[in-house]
């Protein structure tokens, strides 16, 4: 089910008042938006009606208006795991965020790949 389907049900006034209670949004867009609710492992989440719980970046990036297909994962461009700013979000395939986090030196090896990558470059 796309979580556009769960506001419609529960109402754009409900999401407001228990979702971005949550988020400290700040001024600056530039900056991450931290979601201060419930974290599991590294990452906000947003328990949505009884049994729906998904995270908080990608309630955030729905709200926005942008569909992210089932399937679909959300994307920190910022590579902050709580980050809510829809402006640091951005919806892609897995294999995609798995490139992304390998570019950016991050996830399992990172510092054998970084290591190796200043190698190379003499």
């Amino acid at each position: 089910m796309f979580i556009q389907d769960l506001l419609l049900k529960v109402g754009v006034k409900i999401f407001n008042e228990t979702f971005w209670k949550h988020v400290e949004i700040l001024e600056d867009t530039s900056k991450c938006w931290p979601y201060h609710g419930r974290i599991r492992g590294r990452y906000g989440k947003f328990k949505l009606g009884r049994a729906h719980e998904t995270g908080a970046h990608r309630m955030a990036l729905s709200y926005t208006g942008v569909l992210i297909p089932s399937g679909m994962v959300v994307m920190h461009l910022c590579d902050n795991p709580v980050c809510c700013n829809p402006l640091h979000l951005r919806a892609g395939t897995s294999s995609e965020n798995m490139q992304d986090m390998w570019l950016k030196g991050r996830g399992r090896g990172a510092a054998l790949r970084s290591f190796l990558a200043k190698a190379s470059r003499g």
